[in-house]
């Protein structure tokens, strides 16, 4: 009876060895957690690029209305007019913006504008809105 004690105390040593080895191992084999950078994103950039990238869609062809609703297109103008000053050309119906409506030259207009007021734009936190700083 002594010898199966001791050969069943024998028997757990080694096995919690081993499970204490094996642990060791894949503590070994887990990553570290690295801090994380936190990457604030310009809202005024983002709106921006949003709005641009679908002018771009549309004088590129490739806006089919699919993508998104065409009341976008008017959102965008209208937002574009009002922010940078540059009146949208063609006649905003309560439809929205005819596809033709949107020039080129009205675009480099808007995307001059852009690059030349992008240091003095600002978001307001509160209103939502950007500003333009009169510096």
């Amino acid at each position: 009876m002594k010898v199966l004690y001791l050969l069943s105390i024998a028997t757990w040593i080694t096995v919690l060895a081993c499970a204490e080895k094996r642990e060791q191992k894949t503590s070994d084999a887990i990553p570290k957690k690295q801090s994380i950078d936190i990457v604030t994103i310009d809202p005024v950039d983002s709106i921006f690029a949003a709005h641009f990238a679908l002018l771009d869609s549309v004088l590129t062809k490739k806006y089919n209305g699919l993508c998104c609703p065409p009341h976008r297109i008017q959102e965008t103008m209208v937002f574009m007019d009002t922010t940078t000053g540059i009146p949208a050309k063609g006649d905003g119906t309560p439809f929205g913006w005819f596809y033709d409506e949107i020039t080129i030259e009205q675009y480099r207009l808007w995307k001059d504008w852009y690059i030349k007021n992008k240091a003095r734009l600002k978001w307001d936190e509160v209103s939502k809105i950007i500003i333009l700083n009169k510096e």
